[in-house]
Formats: C-alpha cells, sequence, structure tokens
C-alpha cells in the first residue's frame, strides 16, 4: 500500500535571495479511520430489561483517501453485530456520526458493550489500528416497580439553542428506561406550543432547556436520569390503565385507577396527548443549535451540525399537544377519594384533535396527582393500545377481574385462561410485559359462556406480566409470573 509525504517548509524572502527554512518531511497514511468517541449513549449508565441502546459513535478520517465505507462491530461479550455503513463521502480530516441499525436489547443483569471500526473502504485492516475502538460502555439494569411510571416535562423550543441538549436526553432516556419515562417536551413560543400547557410549565422550569420531574424542583436534562431511577422503584398509590374511543377527530381519553392504598378526596386524574414524529416546513421549525460546529463540546452528534439546523432536518419527538382535564386534573374526576382495593374509572370530556396532528404517531400519558397537584403516577399508552382498551365506566361494573381464571400460574409454558360471560362479547386477550410493553395480542371474536383459552408463553422471557382479557365493554386484568 502506498505512502504519501506531505512537506511543510518556509520560504524566507529579502530582497536579493530566496532562502528555505524549517523543512519538515510528514508521513500521511493512505487510509486511517479514527473512532473518536461515542454517541449520545455515554451519557446514560442504566436500563430496564428490553430498553434499547444504540451503538455507535463520531469517526474521523484521518487518511489521505476519501472514506466510503466502514464497518461498524458492537458486542456484548456473547452476542457480537458488524454492519458496513456505505455511502459515506468523508474526506481528509472530517467527522461524521455512524450508528447501527441493530440496537443493542438490554438483557437482565448488568453488560459492557464494547465497539469498533474496520474495513474501511473495503480494504480490511487500516495503516493505525491503535485508534479504531471506542472505551467500553457499561450498562446497569435496574428492575422497576411494575406499577409505576414517572412523568418527566421538558421546557423547550426551537428558538433555544441549548434545548438540542434536553433532546438528546428525553430521546435516549426514553430509549433505555421503555414506557415507565414518561417524557414529554412542552414547547414555547414555536409552532408546537399548546398554550395552556406551556404557560403552566415554564413557572416551573424558570429558563430552558430545564425540566421538571413529577413537578419538582427544575432539572437540567441531563442531570434526571439519577432522580429517575430514584422515583421508578418507588410504589405508587393506584395501578393505571389509559383507553380512548375516536370519533373522527373527536377524542375521549379514559383512566382507570386500581388503588393500592387509601386515598383522600382531592387526588386527581389527568391525560396529556403527545406526539411523535412532527416536522414543519416553517421558519418556526428551524432549531437553534448552540453546539452547531463543535464550539460548546459534545451533545449526541448535535456538534457536527450548524449552529441552525433546517427544518428539513429534523424530527421532534414527545411533543405535548393537548391537556385533557386540566394541568392540575379534573376535580370530578376522584371527587370522594378512593380506598384500598377500590378501582375507579373515569372519563373526560371529548376533545378536537387537530387535522394537522397524525394521529398515528400519538400516545396518551395518563396521570395520578395528589391533593398537592404532584404528579405520584403515570402511564403512556399508544393511542391504538387505547383505542383496543376502549373507554371504561364510572363504576366498578366495568372491571370483571373474577370473571377470568388463569390457571397455572406461575407459568412455564402453557397456560389456561378461563373466561366465565354472561352475554355474548367479542373477547380480546393483550398481554404486556412488567414495563408495559405489549407482547401478545389477538382478537378472538365474539364468544359467549364459559370459554377456556389456550396461551403459549413459551417465547416469553421469565419475570412478570399482566394478561388483559377486554369482553365487550368489560375488562379483566391478571397479573401472572413466567418462570423458566
Amino acid at each position: 500500500m502506498k505512502r504519501i509525504y506531505s512537506i511543510l517548509f518556509t520560504i524566507l524572502f529579502s530582497v536579493l535571495t530566496w532562502t528555505i527554512d524549517d523543512i519538515l518531511i510528514e508521513e500521511v497514511l493512505v487510509i486511517d479511520v479514527e473512532f473518536e468517541y461515542w454517541n449520545a449513549e455515554e451519557f446514560f449508565t442504566g436500563g430496564f430489561e428490553g430498553g434499547i441502546v444504540i451503538p455507535g459513535g463520531v469517526i474521523k478520517n484521518n487518511g489521505a483517501d476519501i472514506l466510503t465505507s466502514i464497518d461498524l462491530t458492537w458486542s456484548d461479550g456473547t452476542n457480537s453485530n458488524t454492519e458496513t455503513i456505505s455511502g459515506i463521502n468523508l474526506g481528509v480530516g472530517e467527522s461524521m456520526m455512524i450508528e447501527t441499525s441493530t440496537p443493542f436489547v438490554i438483557p437482565a443483569g448488568n453488560s459492557t458493550i464494547s465497539i469498533a471500526i474496520g474495513n474501511a473502504n473495503g480494504m480490511g485492516d487500516d495503516q493505525d489500528t491503535s485508534n479504531d475502538t471506542g472505551a467500553d460502555l457499561p450498562i446497569t439494569t435496574i428492575i422497576p416497580n411494575i406499577d409505576r411510571g414517572v412523568l418527566v416535562e421538558e421546557g423547550t423550543g426551537t428558538w433555544c439553542q441549548w434545548c438540542t441538549r434536553g433532546k438528546v436526553f428525553i430521546d435516549g432516556l426514553t430509549r433505555r428506561y421503555p414506557n415507565k419515562f414518561v417524557g414529554i417536551a412542552v414547547h414555547n413560543s414555536d409552532p408546537m406550543a399548546d398554550d395552556e400547557y406551556d404557560s403552566e410549565i415554564i413557572t416551573l422550569v424558570g429558563g430552558y432547556p430545564n425540566s421538571v420531574l413529577e413537578r419538582g424542583d427544575a432539572i437540567d436534562p441531563a442531570d434526571l436520569e439519577t432522580p429517575f431511577v430514584n422515583a421508578v422503584q418507588q410504589a405508587p398509590p393506584a395501578r393505571l390503565m389509559v383507553g380512548a374511543k375516536v370519533d373522527g377527530q373527536s377524542l375521549t381519553a379514559s383512566i382507570s385507577g386500581e388503588f393500592l392504598e387509601d386515598i383522600p378526596s382531592g387526588y386527581k386524574f389527568a391525560a396529556i396527548l403527545v406526539e411523535n414524529g412532527v416536522t414543519g416546513t416553517g421558519s418556526g421549525y428551524i432549531q437553534a443549535n448552540g453546539y452547531g460546529d463543535g464550539t460548546n463540546g459534545i451533545m449526541g452528534g448535535f456538534e457536527l451540525l450548524s449552529t441552525t439546523i433546517p427544518a428539513d432536518d429534523i424530527v421532534y419527538e414527545h411533543v405535548g399537544r393537548i391537556v385533557i382535564g386540566g394541568f392540575n386534573g379534573d376535580s370530578l374526576s376522584l371527587s370522594n377519594g378512593a380506598t384500598a382495593g377500590e378501582i375507579i374509572a373515569y372519563n373526560f370530556p371529548s376533545v378536537t384533535v387537530d387535522a394537522e396532528i397524525d394521529m398515528s404517531q400519538v400516545y396518551l400519558a395518563g396521570i395520578l396527582l395528589d391533593i398537592n397537584n404532584k404528579p405520584v403516577n403515570a402511564i403512556q399508552v399508544s393511542l391504538d393500545d387505547a383505542i383496543i382498551n376502549g373507554t371504561f365506566v364510572s363504576t366498578n361494573d366495568v372491571f370483571k377481574h373474577n370473571s377470568v381464571n388463569v390457571f397455572p400460574n406461575p407459568i412455564t409454558d402453557i397456560t389456561n385462561i378461563k373466561i366465565t360471560m354472561e352475554s355474548s362479547a367479542d373477547v380480546t386477550i393483550q398481554v404486556f410485559n412488567a414495563v408495559g410493553q405489549s407482547v401478545f395480542i389477538r382478537d378472538y371474536g365474539t364468544m359467549t359462556g364459559n370459554q377456556n383459552i389456550t396461551f403459549d408463553a413459551t417465547d416469553l422471557n421469565s419475570g412478570v406480566y399482566f394478561i388483559h382479557v377486554k369482553m365487550g365493554d368489560e375488562l379483566a386484568t391478571k397479573r401472572v409470573t413466567i418462570t423458566k
């Protein structure tokens, strides 16, 4: 393989003579790609089993040839993945972010991920392999309380140059801690702002891009992981479920709470409609970026972009669109308090969803607030799943837990779901894991009388699961344990 030498010299000019001085001959490798640093994953330390890590990082072309492809390899010591990333056009001295399209799914227990690059331009090892690997990335798995979710609200805006930091941390924590990290971006003074939501959050965050965890003290998004981990392991006063009914642009949100302890009057339910994948074409969607051009440190790849990010180049996630039931909850929802073991459901007044909101990207956050208007539990459910749950009736009659029996429980492989129905109804069974992810759903059509349905849990990991049996307008939930 050829080598290129560069010559650096100084020319001293005088009236009578030319003098060449300070000659330096420097060897430049033809192919030399450096792994500079991890992507945003290096900012986080933990996660849930089933959470997502996207291995990747910033690479720099130190060689003389233009880089057109590179192999990215990550491994947890047991599983390994190598992917060729092509279509690159990286010149000498330039840097770029690369990421795998095959994410690492966090297993139970602690993990360490290694990362490396190689085979630049399909030519095998480059001429300096000492800079081809990144530092190992440790991950500490935590076990949340199965009934707990934590509401985190971030003040943000496209005008805010530091709010790209908020995006990095809210996105990352959502991946690492799925369903339990209920993160919402509350926009200010841009086209995505909801005036009611914005006016309340601005009094709590104080500045941008601050956030609040369960509407407590303002926290920089970079400092959210530790307080979230502490909160998500605490038992909540109630186990929440969210349902919905959609008729055109009209949406009715519904929340039920199975109370695990007595609560006084003054507690309330609230809900928030949130949209992912938001884009726009106007100037209000152009994002200011204080990390642009690398002038203010590393921030998940934003340091590689310009100081203003065109609207076509950015997608906004977790956008708080509609506050349902009021920021401090609906006072009618739990007007008489609740006792341990009681199940209370509430249907909010219908809201009209703007046509610009993509219903396929919507999810609902259900919230329980205490007498001081502080969230003490939260849950997020995709709109599709909420529609499957339907709207709950504000009486315990809708919950028919005694109509369903699951045996054997604990489950090793096959179990039976016995259903007793007083009248014919459409039956749907959906199974959720401990962090609220749907792992099974099936519509069994119209049934009546006594039914026995076989459920195969062979492909599910050990752990706690919830089997939801929907029988027309009635619902039963059974907690089961799978052991392998």
